[in-house]
């Protein structure tokens, strides 16, 4: 039965009752609910920063009013409760699941090649930043995402690409919360 439970129910029952490691077994992903990921020491320190004004903000954006009136009609404004680098996710040995935002801040190309096998979830909330290839954002990109940032530096897109991109663009604004 723990094998077929969702993760968050795991993670929740595992801080009542400890032995549910255990049973759990190792090839379980680590559950973050928002997380910022990076390859870069400077900004991984910088995403640490826990200001009294970033604690009010990550307190205020537990509320779903709260974050749509700061987000607004056309983008997003994520908050984060973990920060990670891609070397602890890498000597992790394991996959990571990403409940509600995954905000990625790579400033290589081939770092995004690393973390695409790692992380999977069910999170709505996508911001990329950094340097990153349309094939690779695309890997990032479920079903289930509803909101996306793009705040590259360089954002590769290969003529061939152009009509994939378009129309990705175009399906994916097909409501009031998909942005």
């Amino acid at each position: 039965m723990i094998a077929l439970a969702p993760l968050n129910v795991i993670k929740n029952f595992g801080r009542v009752y400890p032995a549910v490691e255990k049973y759990r077994g190792s090839t379980h992903p680590e559950v973050y609910h928002q997380v910022f990921i990076t390859d870069n020491d400077r900004l991984q320190r910088w995403a640490l920063k826990d200001t009294p004004f970033f604690q009010l903000f990550r307190t205020l954006c537990q509320y779903k009013l709260f974050q749509h009136i700061l987000d607004g009609q056309y983008t997003i404004n994520p908050v984060w409760q973990s920060v990670l680098s891609l070397s602890d996710i890498a000597d992790m040995k394991t996959q990571i699941y990403v409940e509600d935002t995954l905000v990625l801040y790579c400033t290589e190309f081939e770092s995004y090649d690393t973390l695409i096998p790692l992380i999977i979830g069910s999170y709505s909330r996508l911001v990329i930043n950094g340097r990153i290839s349309w094939d690779q954002a695309k890997q990032f990109i479920h079903e289930g995402v509803k909101q996306i940032r793009f705040n590259t530096k360089t954002f590769v897109l290969d003529p061939t690409d152009f009509d994939d991109c378009i129309d990705y663009v175009a399906k994916h604004s097909r409501g009031y919360d998909y942005k």
